[in-house]
């Protein structure tokens, strides 16, 4: 169950940010913690830029604006557009104690596989995820943070998957695994242990089980998200007879219990399933 490489490259730099097993948290040891994921922030151009993560220091007065970019180009457009984000535009969507003092770095987040031709296209700096350590081409504005990143060891550690678990892109079977153990966690903190396929506040529920950061991700991005995991839920059900019973079940039958172990089941069953199956591009 691999998700895209944007998705992985997200889940890369978050965990530097966090309290993070297996992988090296050398940003949140400077104090860095996400704030925001995918925030359209207003530039006095009328322009907007859109991040994939903000992670602010207080005790540096910093933030680092990351792009994560999987792919093999740099636009332009984009680019020119982070030229003109400014400490202001950040301020009106951050937690920042001195806001006088308060800067920023734009960088990018890239692997070593791309990153040749990606940094031809930009000045910013680069924070690069390489097979054996982390790099940093050019500053993220002193010597001590540039010097903290680069080259971090990776050899031994294990690249974190739960901080951003999917993107609305990714391919059904990576985003699958996880709608079906947020439905069971969902439908047993219900007290009612019910489960309705046309409540919008479902899917939003579900959201926040499956990421970890819900509550950090713009309104914008999370409404996208939830819908992935509606049209999701709504492929399963069509496709899968015994987890639409047994779903159904919940609405009437007075042995909830016993239809929660077999929807336990079930779920356990095409989890197991989508681990392994290698592409499902049903949407």
């Amino acid at each position: 169950m691999v998700a895209g490489t944007h998705t992985r490259l997200v889940n890369m730099f978050m965990g530097l940010c966090a309290d993070t097993r297996h992988w090296p948290n050398v940003l949140a040891k400077l104090g860095y913690k996400v704030q925001l994921i995918e925030q359209s922030v207003s530039l006095q151009s009328a322009q907007k830029a859109v991040p994939d993560v903000v992670s602010v220091s207080n005790k540096r007065v910093h933030a680092i604006v990351a792009e994560c970019k999987g792919g093999n180009s740099i636009d332009a457009e984009q680019d020119d557009r982070y030229r003109q984000l400014t400490p202001d535009d950040l301020l009106r969507h951050l937690t920042v104690h001195d806001r006088n003092r308060f800067g920023h770095t734009v960088c990018y987040v890239d692997k070593s596989d791309n990153h040749d031709s990606l940094k031809r296209g930009t000045s910013f700096p680069f924070i690069t995820f390489g097979r054996d350590c982390i790099t940093v081409d050019g500053s993220l504005g002193s010597d001590d943070l540039d010097g903290s990143l680069d080259k971090i060891p990776l050899k031994g550690t294990r690249e974190p998957t739960f901080l951003y678990p999917f993107a609305p892109d990714d391919e059904a079977y990576v985003v699958i695994p996880y709608v079906l153990r947020g439905l069971i966690t969902h439908i047993c903190r219900s007290p009612d242990k019910q489960f309705k396929i046309d409540d919008p506040d479902t899917f939003e529920k579900i959201l926040k089980i499956t990421h970890k950061h819900a509550d950090r991700i713009s309104s914008k991005h999370r409404k996208e998200l939830a819908k992935r995991i509606y049209k999701i839920l709504k492929l399963l059900l069509r496709q899968n007879p015994d987890l639409r019973s047994q779903v159904s079940k919940l609405e009437t039958t007075e042995h909830r219990t016993l239809t929660m172990q077999s929807l336990k089941k079930t779920c356990e069953g095409l989890i197991a399933k989508y681990k392994t199956q290698t592409m499902l591009d049903a949407f």
